[in-house]
């Protein structure tokens, strides 16, 4: 597979710091239901240290996908994950959070979905049991599509996505 070969979908995840967590969503992305030559990870680093650098580049020899970490000054996740869909090779792409993990079929699922709709699809999100809550570690739980559309789990045409000049 060339760099430039489009995929069906792109796996995008903003991280800062926390690599333990990270590797779990890392893990939950290798491990999904779709052909390996079809999607991609990517991860997009605002760390002060190269801990997530180093982990992506670990996983990546032996990942069942094309896994790739960018690395970009702290400006919050959303300048990440415009990057991320700026990079990326997908006709969707699909956003993450680094403490998130994916079930095997979450991005057949919501590429899936986009048969009946057309710019975006929410995915629902639980908390896992027993997480804490606190200043910086909230908990979502997202059962149906609402009006606020946290990106911890969304979907995107990605054309439609960088025509919209991504998350402000």
């Amino acid at each position: 597979m060339t760099d430039a070969q489009p995929l069906l979908v792109s796996m995008i995840i903003p991280a800062y710091k926390r690599p333990a967590l990270l590797r779990k969503a890392i893990c939950s992305g290798l491990a999904q239901d779709l052909a390996p030559d079809s999607y991609e990870i990517i991860v997009v680093d605002s760390s002060p240290d190269d801990g997530n650098q180093v982990l992506v580049k670990e996983l990546a020899v032996t990942g069942r996908c094309a896994l790739r970490c960018l690395r970009k000054k702290p400006e919050g996740p959303g300048p990440s994950r415009n990057l991320g869909a700026q990079q990326a090779r997908g006709r969707y792409v699909a956003f993450m959070d680094s403490d998130c993990q994916a079930q095997p079929q979450w991005l057949r699922a919501g590429v899936a979905a986009f048969g009946e709709v057309d710019g975006l699809v929410q995915g629902r999100t639980t908390p896992e049991p027993g997480a804490s809550y606190s200043v910086f570690n909230r908990s979502f739980t997202v059962e149906t599509e609402n009006f606020i559309y946290q990106a911890l789990n969304i979907f995107y045409r990605r054309d439609l996505f960088l025509a919209a000049d991504g998350f402000f």
